[in-house]
């Protein structure tokens, strides 16, 4: 027989269906990254098929480099769609701002945090999907002139909760 170790405090020990059960009520967060300089737009580039249904919370970009451009606009934003409908009111984007050496790192995940930046906001009408929905996003890179720097690195963060069915 086995030997019983000691539980002083009294913990209850995860069953043999713990991770099944912990996994009914969790989803990962969606994430998708673009290498590379951003030189065109880019149209329905796949995040996920989703495992469960759930709901976009937010949605966070952020760039490895933000490009130099002085004398002209250089902007990058992300729209996400569920099922080809945009589950945002407004697009996170980030912006060149004049001065700014071209290797500066910037994210739209806190506010305030850099300038140049919009955060982005969630469509609470048109924010939920279904298992087997498909989650995609759209690139549109601004580009007015060729840039001394190219904006690079871009990524893609989806954060989602899960939809706990009621009789759960």
């Amino acid at each position: 027989m086995a030997e019983r170790t000691e539980n002083p405090r009294r913990i209850p020990a995860p069953s043999v269906t713990f991770d099944q059960q912990v996994s009914q009520g969790v989803i990962p967060d969606m994430q998708a990254t673009v290498p590379g300089d951003l030189t065109a737009d880019v149209d329905k580039a796949v995040i996920c098929i989703a495992k469960k249904a759930g709901k976009v919370r937010a949605v966070s970009i952020a760039l490895a480099s933000c490009g130099i451009d002085n004398d002209s606009d250089l902007t990058c934003e992300v729209d996400v769609f569920i099922n080809g409908v945009t589950c945002l009111s407004t697009q996170p984007k980030i912006e060149y701002v004049s001065g700014e050496v071209d290797d500066t790192y910037k994210a739209t995940m806190i506010s305030g945090e850099f300038d140049g930046v919009t955060i982005g906001v969630v469509d609470p009408d048109a924010n939920t999907f279904s298992r087997g929905d498909i989650i995609t996003f759209d690139i549109d890179v601004a580009l007015t002139a060729i840039p001394a720097g190219y904006m690079n690195g871009l990524g893609v963060l989806v954060e989602v909760d899960p939809i706990i069915p009621e009789n759960a």
